[in-house]
């Protein structure tokens, strides 16, 4: 499979991710933390139990 040109002229040159790529994961790490400081926020405060 990696004799020639490859499928319609295109060759495989293995993983060699664009700039954008760390970009990207970045901003979804980021979304995630967000995410899950608010929904820790919403939670509602459950209260303590009273010690005899």
């Amino acid at each position: 499979s990696r004799v020639g040109d490859g499928v319609l002229g295109f060759r495989e040159t293995g993983l060699n991710p664009g700039p954008d790529a760390a970009l990207t994961i970045a901003a979804e790490l980021g979304a995630v933390v967000v995410l899950a400081v608010g929904v820790v926020a919403a939670r509602p405060e459950r209260p303590s139990p009273a010690v005899a």
